[in-house]
Protein backbone atom coordinates (compact mmCIF):
# COMPACT_ATOMS: atom_id res chain seq x y z
CA UNK A 1 0.00 0.00 0.00
CA UNK A 2 1.29 3.89 -0.97
CA UNK A 3 1.77 5.84 1.62
CA UNK A 4 -0.55 8.54 0.98
CA UNK A 5 1.48 11.95 2.14
CA UNK A 6 2.36 14.95 0.56
CA UNK A 7 5.25 17.28 0.98
CA UNK A 8 4.99 21.01 0.28
CA UNK A 9 8.41 22.50 1.02
CA UNK A 10 8.77 26.37 0.10
CA UNK A 11 12.70 26.26 -1.82
CA UNK A 12 12.76 29.87 -0.92
CA UNK A 13 10.96 32.83 -0.90
CA UNK A 14 12.36 36.26 -2.43
CA UNK A 15 10.50 39.25 -0.84
CA UNK A 16 11.15 42.61 -3.28
CA UNK A 17 11.90 45.84 -1.29
CA UNK A 18 9.24 47.92 -1.37
CA UNK A 19 10.13 51.03 -3.81
CA UNK A 20 8.46 54.46 -2.80
CA UNK A 21 8.31 57.04 -6.72
CA UNK A 22 6.49 59.89 -7.26
CA UNK A 23 4.68 61.12 -10.43
CA UNK A 24 4.70 63.95 -12.23
CA UNK A 25 1.81 65.15 -10.19
CA UNK A 26 3.74 64.50 -6.85
CA UNK A 27 0.93 61.54 -6.54
CA UNK A 28 3.39 58.85 -4.11
CA UNK A 29 3.04 55.51 -5.76
CA UNK A 30 4.69 52.49 -4.11
CA UNK A 31 5.18 49.75 -5.46
CA UNK A 32 6.06 45.75 -3.25
CA UNK A 33 6.17 42.19 -4.91
CA UNK A 34 7.10 38.09 -4.31
CA UNK A 35 8.54 35.59 -5.90
CA UNK A 36 8.00 32.19 -4.54
CA UNK A 37 9.77 28.70 -5.86
CA UNK A 38 8.07 25.38 -4.75
CA UNK A 39 9.04 21.57 -4.30
CA UNK A 40 6.27 19.15 -4.47
CA UNK A 41 6.87 15.39 -3.34
CA UNK A 42 3.88 13.47 -3.42
CA UNK A 43 3.48 9.55 -3.44
CA UNK A 44 -0.20 9.69 -4.23
CA UNK A 45 -2.00 12.87 -5.37
CA UNK A 46 0.00 13.36 -8.61
CA UNK A 47 -2.40 15.59 -11.21
CA UNK A 48 -1.44 18.71 -10.81
CA UNK A 49 2.55 17.65 -11.83
CA UNK A 50 4.89 14.64 -12.02
CA UNK A 51 5.32 14.63 -8.07
CA UNK A 52 6.29 10.79 -7.40
CA UNK A 53 9.97 11.44 -7.82
CA UNK A 54 10.10 15.06 -6.60
CA UNK A 55 9.40 18.22 -8.79
CA UNK A 56 10.42 21.92 -8.62
CA UNK A 57 8.02 23.29 -11.23
CA UNK A 58 6.26 24.85 -9.34
CA UNK A 59 6.94 28.87 -9.65
CA UNK A 60 4.55 32.33 -7.91
CA UNK A 61 5.43 35.75 -8.76
CA UNK A 62 3.59 39.26 -7.88
CA UNK A 63 3.89 42.63 -8.13
CA UNK A 64 1.63 45.15 -6.04
CA UNK A 65 0.88 48.86 -6.83
CA UNK A 66 -0.91 51.39 -4.48
CA UNK A 67 -1.29 54.97 -5.19
CA UNK A 68 -3.06 57.85 -3.58
CA UNK A 69 -3.76 60.36 -5.61
CA UNK A 70 -5.77 62.66 -3.23
CA UNK A 71 -6.69 62.52 1.05
CA UNK A 72 -8.30 59.32 2.27
CA UNK A 73 -8.13 58.16 -1.56
CA UNK A 74 -6.18 54.58 -2.52
CA UNK A 75 -6.03 52.99 -5.66
CA UNK A 76 -4.87 49.62 -5.51
CA UNK A 77 -3.65 45.99 -7.89
CA UNK A 78 -1.53 43.22 -8.27
CA UNK A 79 -0.68 41.28 -11.14
CA UNK A 80 0.51 37.51 -10.56
CA UNK A 81 1.89 35.02 -12.32
CA UNK A 82 2.27 31.47 -11.93
CA UNK A 83 3.38 27.70 -13.14
CA UNK A 84 2.60 24.43 -11.19
CA UNK A 85 3.03 21.48 -13.94
CA UNK A 86 1.36 22.16 -16.80
CA UNK A 87 -0.84 24.81 -15.89
CA UNK A 88 0.07 28.75 -15.47
CA UNK A 89 2.93 28.96 -18.44
CA UNK A 90 3.79 32.49 -16.18
CA UNK A 91 0.30 34.12 -18.62
CA UNK A 92 0.36 37.30 -16.58
CA UNK A 93 -3.49 37.92 -14.90
CA UNK A 94 -4.96 40.78 -12.66
CA UNK A 95 -4.88 39.25 -9.35
CA UNK A 96 -7.18 42.31 -8.38
CA UNK A 97 -7.05 45.91 -8.73
CA UNK A 98 -10.03 48.72 -6.59
CA UNK A 99 -10.24 51.60 -5.39
CA UNK A 100 -11.05 53.15 -2.01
Amino acid sequence: MKTKKIIHAAAGILMLASLDATTAQDFPVSFSGFLSHGYLKSSHYNYLANTEEGDFDFVEAGIKATWSPFDRTVVTGQAFAFELGNYGNYDLQLDYFFAD
